[in-house]
């Protein structure tokens, strides 16, 4: 098998809503976009990093998918295993990529977990 096809790790995708309260004091709640889709998680190059920290974005990990998951910044990865399970991982940007003959979709990401 190729790796676009045995992805290591399952996530689920969300994103931030606004949503009003019985209050009328409007919040960021989190609402699922996909659940339990392959995905795997790796930590970002120091290339990488610093290809990022030059247009004022900081990533801590890259997240790839055998399909399209639709995402785009602003997004929230969460893995459900591997080394980033349970961590809140926000998009900073997504686009195409190839691995050998195959092509999957890559996710830079920051962890926001300490932060929320």
């Amino acid at each position: 098998m190729s790796l676009p096809e045995t992805l290591p790790h399952t996530c689920r995708i969300t994103q931030s809503v606004n949503v009003p309260d019985e209050f009328a004091a409007d919040f960021d709640g989190p609402v699922v976009v996909s659940d339990n889709i392959p995905c795997w998680v790796q930590p970002v190059t120091d290339r990488e990093e610093i290809a990022h920290d030059r247009r004022s974005q900081y990533v801590t990990n890259k997240v790839y998918f055998s399909t399209d998951p639709g995402i785009k910044p602003g997004y929230f990865v969460e893995p459900y295993d591997g080394p980033s399970a349970g961590k809140s991982l926000e998009v900073k940007s997504a686009a195409e990529c190839t691995a050998g003959t195959g092509l999957l979709w890559r996710a830079f990401v920051e962890d926001k977990t300490s932060h929320i």
